[in-house]
């Protein structure tokens, strides 16, 4: 598989984290992808994937808008890999959106059916000459055209020191800093994010997580535990598993090159 990434302009970098590539071919491998705090959008310009769930098997969009998610999506590419994908901030979706993002949470939903304009000029960027940088600029032109709106100074701000902390902060400790309420906060940031500031936390920390058990695999996982900020080996066990399926040792043994690349994980 190859992975490349490319930043936002500066009339996108409020709402953007990166426009990127993946192409290659794994068909039949099921990948696990995880929460990260950031909704995607993303143009399949080869053989469909299949999303997996009690449900049984279903086709995913060809165009899917990827709202946030709460917990792990099983996803397997059906042959070969050609994806353009936008990774927006954690409230940058909702510059684009007429209603509210929570609307999208934990849905994959064909582009068409948020913004059937953006589908269609996004896919005619794909079209013609020119590589990743020339299909860039004109993702990136498109998005600009299609913009709605600007997003709340309040909630990037905190979403920023969210992630700053992250995780480990308190919901009524960055309403504080904020000059707000916690209600009004958390009423203005799950209309913007998807969801409310405390699980925006708890994703936060989870991502921290899994960075810090990839890089030290073998230390002790009482003592990770309490490094990350919590109370006890259970209980980063518990959150694991709440947002990845799986345990901690089990995740170590699952192989994610491919479905890091979704959530931002690989770099």
């Amino acid at each position: 598989m190859h992975y490349e990434e490319r930043p936002p302009p500066s009339e996108l970098e409020d709402v953007v984290r990166c426009t990127w590539f993946l192409r290659g071919g794994v068909a039949g491998e099921v990948q696990r992808v995880v929460p990260d705090g950031c909704p995607e959008i993303i143009v399949n310009r080869a053989d469909p994937f299949a999303c997996h769930d009690e449900g049984g098997t279903s086709v995913q969009p060809t165009t899917p808008l990827v709202g946030q998610i709460r917990s792990a999506l099983l996803i397997s590419p059906t042959g070969e890999v050609d994806l353009v994908g936008i990774r927006f901030r954690p409230e940058g979706l909702a510059a684009f959106l007429d209603d509210a993002v929570a609307q999208v949470t934990d849905q994959q939903v064909a582009v068409t059916d948020a913004f059937a304009a953006l589908d269609a000029a996004l896919r005619d960027a794909m079209v013609g000459s020119g590589g990743i940088e020339v299909t860039t600029r004109r993702v990136h032109t498109e998005l600009m055209h299609h913009r709605r709106r600007r997003v709340s100074p309040l909630v990037r701000a905190a979403v920023d020191r969210i992630e700053a902390a992250a995780g480990h902060v308190r919901v009524e400790a960055v309403a504080r800093d904020l000059d707000t309420t916690r209600r009004s906060l958390e009423r203005r940031f799950r209309d913007d994010v998807g969801f409310g500031p405390k699980r925006f936390a708890r994703i936060a920390r989870f991502q921290s997580s899994v960075q810090a058990l990839e890089a030290e695999p073998r230390r002790d996982r009482a003592r990770l535990a309490l490094a990350l900020g919590f109370s006890d080996q259970a209980h980063f066990n518990r959150e694991f598993r709440a947002h990845a399926g799986q345990t901690p040792s089990r995740w170590l043994a699952e192989d994610h090159r491919f479905s890091d690349c979704f959530t931002g994980s690989a770099h």
